[in-house]
């Protein structure tokens, strides 16, 4: 009987812990120069998160990358301004899926959202 609750006691501790895991979202347009493509992610989990955030141009070429801790409840974004490009987030990291949103956004020059779409 204790071995059957050491064994299920350490799976249930194993399928619980974040492991590397990588995000996509579907690819968005800005097509005036004045609005911007911006990669976001918000950490609804209760410890801080380290995740690197790529935007990848149409061709499969990272055009803007940095990694970011996110604090627990926090958020950060990537920002690619003043160019007219199509693009996608790739959001990469050792976090669970269910703890973080993950979105691409186009903003107008004003931060303002335009559109919107979950990365997954």
């Amino acid at each position: 009987m204790l071995r059957t609750t050491l064994c299920a006691l350490a799976f249930s501790l194993a399928s619980s812990s974040a492991h590397a895991l990588t995000l996509w979202s579907p690819s968005v347009s800005v097509t005036n120069v004045d609005n911007s493509l911006d990669c976001r992610i918000v950490n609804a989990g209760t410890a801080p998160i380290t995740v690197l955030f790529e935007i990848v141009d149409g061709d499969g070429a990272v055009v803007a990358d940095d990694t970011f801790e996110v604090p627990a409840g926090g958020a950060r974004g990537l920002n690619l301004a003043d160019t007219a490009e199509a693009g996608h987030c790739r959001f990469s990291g050792k976090f669970k899926r269910k703890a973080v949103r993950a979105t691409i956004a186009v903003m107008d020059g004003f931060g303002r959202t335009i559109s919107i779409a979950p990365a997954q």
